[in-house]
């Protein structure tokens, strides 16, 4: 008896896969792409007077930032907290679920191509779903490892930068934490953050167009 009626549920799971890919078709893949100077700390573009910022001017805002002591941790690493938000993302889309994240390091005396930086998702993530409903999830804190691209350049095989940790979380949560690594991280050691002049973060997902 159990057979039959595994094969049946089997069949309607089967049909309602088949019924959502009609109304919802298949499942697109975007980048959220974030800049840690213009999108996550919100380096200026006037100073006091007001008056336009040179991109120097930015620059040197910016790398102050990085050496402010209040964004280290316990172990000396440099930890820079963002959220993800639906705004961020088209209204006509929905189940936004990470796919792999990438990070580009740009500047000028950052080393050899071999560099790393850290991703944490640890906050509540949320999914506008396609009822247009949104579900709330708590999942347990999880660290990426990512071999982090520099200045756009892949110097290996592009897998290589992908970090496929946070595969089918939800894009949006609040509390993500990019983090660098210099004291004990050796592929870093050679890295000079007064030289910065960007991190980007690079978050991959797929999504559905509901309309």
């Amino acid at each position: 008896d159990g057979l039959p009626r595994i094969t049946s549920d089997l069949h309607e799971l089967d049909n309602a896969f088949n019924d959502f890919e009609e109304q919802y078709g298949n499942p697109d893949v975007r980048v959220l792409a974030l800049s840690l100077k213009e999108d996550i700390l919100k380096i200026p573009l006037l100073g006091s007077s007001p008056v336009a910022l040179t991109e120097e001017d930015r620059n040197k805002l910016f790398t102050q930032r990085l050496l402010d002591v209040s964004l280290r941790d316990a172990n000396g690493y440099l930890v820079i907290p963002f959220s993800t938000e639906l705004a961020q993302l088209s209204p006509l889309t929905r189940n936004h679920k990470v796919r792999h994240v990438e990070i580009d390091l740009q500047g000028v005396l950052l080393g050899d191509p071999t560099a790393r930086a850290y991703l944490r998702m640890s906050g509540t993530g949320s999914v506008r779903n396609v009822g247009n409903d949104t579900d709330f999830y708590l999942f347990d804190s999880r660290l990426g490892v990512v071999n982090a691209s520099v200045n756009g350049v892949k110097f290996y095989d592009p897998e290589v930068y992908r970090n496929y940790r946070f595969r089918d979380r939800p894009l949006v949560n609040t509390m993500w934490e990019l983090i660098v690594n210099q004291r004990d991280e050796v592929v870093n050691q050679d890295l000079d953050l007064q030289s910065l002049t960007d991190i980007r973060v690079l978050i991959y997902y797929s999504d559905f167009t509901t309309f």
